[in-house]
């Protein structure tokens, strides 16, 4: 059984009435009369002006007479019409599109969107897409638009054609952007009308092509950047790990070398050597040297390679300084037999260098030329100038080097794999560490060689004539004079504190013939001895297990009953920076390993001279502050708070006769042991002497002011006799009270 409805071309699903005629059955609905081929299965409706098809026909109404006319009861009354002769008007029409609507409002306020043209006449629309929710109104033109019906398929949305309605709205939301094709078709009995428009929604910015390769763009470019983030910091790991690896070995060569050097200055003292254990003794003093200066190296390359290198350039005499430095290696190449000498153009050449780089620069190429040359050859040393630069050449008749070993000679720890160079011990890092040196100077350094002709190194440096540089370099020179009778330090406590056991256990021989000497092992157990014994002086390794130097110096240096210590760090390091940090946490002096047992023990002395002599230049100015001001030292406030209480708390028992030290530490709030440690520490004398000063020099004020007598005077000044006050008077100025009455 087959099914017809509005979809087939019937005007209402509604059928009340049926007739059959001449193989065909008229068909009575609610919306009017229509015709059914039963042979080919078509179906006829009427125009809307016939009556026929304005009305609705009721339900089993109708009959056929014998002349085969029809009778049809409608809601408008009978209709009575002879079926051969009803005008079959062909269906005609097309589809009229009324208005668009997008989210809600008419396209007509988006005059852009229609180009000036009407708006049926658009056959394709360009959306933005914020604009995706769609409706089309469309209205049906033609001879029977009472019976039109609509389809529709909007191509990559729909699946299939949509079922056939007399609704005149098409609607879509949610469309994503892209480019759509909608079309329509217009029914009556069959299809007479279809129209197609195209719909195109733009994507917004963030979709287009162009965004997402410049996204893809962006997003490499962040990937390169974090790949070499990652790598830079890969590389400053390993730049800090080169660093560590580089400060513990010097550490640990310049601590092994004081244990070597020190043995060595104190044997050269004796006078029982025969000769031959002088010259082996020198033998070993010059290799200590050696090693000394391998040392130095290795801290100069860590410099140079993290940057540390500090640049301080001064107007030097190039021409002076080259030829210096030749000379220092005329020996060295007389050991070998080889001829060096000196060609400059000119006795005078003034240019801005930093001469401690420089002086390497020159040692290295020097050095390499006599180290790689045969016995009985020469090298030569030239240098030429002229306004804007110089140039320095060294000239050798050495092994030479290969082509492919000069693209890679200034590198990073690189030799040349020949037989020769294989034999000579070398780093593979001076020459690296030259060009370096020369960069910083804005200069370049190059090499010509030839296998078995020999090598000439050149180096190129912008010549500063008229700029003006200040040395800013810092000299410290040790003290040089012998140690002074006038200054008893047996009752000194000194405490070392090393991890080396073998420098600790040796440091205390020579020490020990001048103080009473005391060993840690690191910080924590010398800042455990520091509060129980309290020194009066401390020596220190910076570079030390749990605690290091650094950190014991600013706990002592910070607390109360132990900030008049003296101390004096050691390190294997020669970074200025760690010195000035050393000395800006309070240190009293610094010094660098290897370093002499002579003048360690001298500058201890030193400290202890300076801080006597101190001790009556403060009590008459009554403060720490005016005198370590003047004389260039750092101000520990903690001292300078103790002494001003002390001079407050004398002053006030002037006159107290009775006033003692027993007293005196009563009202400064210590022991009588920690009052004496801190006053011979800070003042260099007892606590009766700091008492006896400051009364003489109250006294002096007194006799100036000329308003009392002398009696008068040695009773405000806590002395029970004239007599007595006289006595102490003269001993202290030199003079008697009387001599400065007038």
């Amino acid at each position: 059984m087959e099914k017809y409805d509005m979809r087939q071309g019937l005007i209402s699903n509604y059928v009340n009435s049926v007739l059959y005629s001449d193989g065909y059955l008229w068909l009575g609905t609610d919306k009017g009369l229509c015709r059914f081929n039963t042979i080919d299965k078509t179906i006829t409706t009427y125009s809307s002006p016939m009556t026929i098809s304005n009305v609705s026909y009721n339900s089993d109404a109708c009959f056929q007479f014998h002349n085969g006319m029809f009778a049809w009861g409608t809601s408008d009354g009978i209709i009575i019409l002879d079926p051969k002769t009803l005008n079959m008007q062909e269906p005609s029409g097309r589809i009229y599109i009324q208005d668009i609507l997008l989210s809600g409002q008419s396209i007509r306020q988006y005059p852009d969107l229609l180009h000036k043209v009407p708006l049926d006449s658009i056959s394709n629309i360009t959306l933005n897409y914020q604009q995706k929710n769609v409706t089309i109104h469309i209205l049906p033109l033609g001879n029977d638009s009472r019976a039109a019906r609509f389809s529709w398929k909007m191509q990559g949305f729909d699946d299939d054609w949509s079922d056939l309605t007399d609704q005149r709205d098409i609607n879509y939301t949610n469309l994503n952007p892209g480019t759509y094709q909608l079309s329509v078709r217009l029914y009556n009995h069959k299809l007479i009308s279809e129209r197609t428009l195209t719909i195109h929604i733009t994507p917004p910015f963030w979709a287009t092509w162009l965004f997402k390769i410049a996204y893809i763009l962006f997003a490499g470019w962040l990937a390169y950047f974090l790949l070499r983030f990652y790598m830079n910091r890969l590389n400053q790991r390993y730049t800090e790990d080169k660093l560590r690896f580089f400060t513990n070995i010097a550490h640990d060569l310049r601590t092994a070398l004081t244990l070597v050097k020190a043995p060595i200055d104190e044997l050269n003292q004796t006078n029982s050597l025969s000769g031959h254990d002088r010259e082996y003794l020198q033998l070993a003093a010059k290799q200590t040297e050696r090693l000394t200066s391998v040392a130095k190296q290795l801290l100069d390359f860590q410099k140079v390679d993290t940057g540390k290198e500090q640049f301080e350039p001064v107007m030097a005499d190039i021409v002076v300084l080259i030829g210096c430095r030749v000379s220092m290696f005329e020996t060295m190449a007389a050991a070998k037999h080889i001829t060096i000498a000196y060609y400059p153009d000119t006795e005078t050449c003034l240019t801005a260098i930093d001469t401690n780089m420089m002086e390497r620069v020159i040692d290295n190429l020097l050095s390499n030329a006599i180290k790689y040359s045969p016995e009985q050859s020469a090298v030569e040393v030239h240098f030429r100038s002229d306004e804007d630069k110089w140039r320095l050449k060294v000239v050798d008749r050495g092994i030479g080097i290969s082509r492919e070993a000069q693209r890679e000679l200034f590198h990073e720890f690189y030799r040349s794999q020949n037989a020769l160079s294989a034999q000579i011990s070398g780093s593979g890092i001076g020459l690296f560490m030259a060009r370096m040196l020369v960069e910083l100077h804005n200069g370049k350094i190059s090499v010509e060689s030839e296998e078995g002709k020999g090598s000439t190194f050149e180096i190129i440096v912008p010549r500063c004539k008229n700029e003006e540089y200040k040395d800013t370099g810092k000299q410290i020179s040790a003290p040089q004079d012998d140690l002074s009778n006038d200054c008893p330090t047996e009752d000194m406590r000194i405490l070392v504190v090393e991890d080396n056991n073998d420098l600790r256990n040796f440091m205390i021989r020579p020490l020990a013939k001048h103080f009473s000497v005391e060993t840690a092992a690191d910080g924590v157990e010398a800042w455990e001895y520091i509060q129980q014994q309290i020194p009066d002086l401390i020596v220190s390794d910076i570079m030390m297990p749990r605690m290091d130097g650094l950190e014991l110096c600013r706990l002592v240096k910070s607390t109360f009953e132990t900030s008049h210590i003296p101390i004096i760090l050691l390190t294997a390091l020669s970074e200025k920076t760690d010195e000035l940090r050393g000395l800006g946490l309070g240190a009293d002096d610094y010094m660098t390993k290897p370093f002499d047992m002579k003048t360690l023990t001298q500058r201890i002395v030193s400290i202890i001279r300076n801080r006597r002599i101190l001790g009556g230049r403060f009590i008459a100015s009554g403060s720490m502050t005016e005198v370590e001001d003047s004389a260039g030292k750092s101000v520990n406030t903690l001292n300078d708070a103790f002494v001003k209480r002390a001079m407050e708390v004398v002053v006030q028992y002037l006159d107290d006769t009775e006033f003692s030290k027993d007293d005196f530490a009563r009202e400064m709030g210590v022991s009588t042991s920690l009052l004496f440690k801190k006053m011979k520490a800070l003042a260099g004398m007892s606590v009766v002497d700091f008492i006896r000063g400051v009364r003489m020099e109250h006294a002096m004020k007194l006799i100036r002011e000329n308003r009392y007598s002398i009696g008068e005077i040695a009773c405000m000044c806590g002395f029970s006799t004239i007599g007595y006050f006289s006595t102490t008077f003269k001993k202290h100025f030199g003079k008697s009270p009387s001599d400065f009455t007038g």
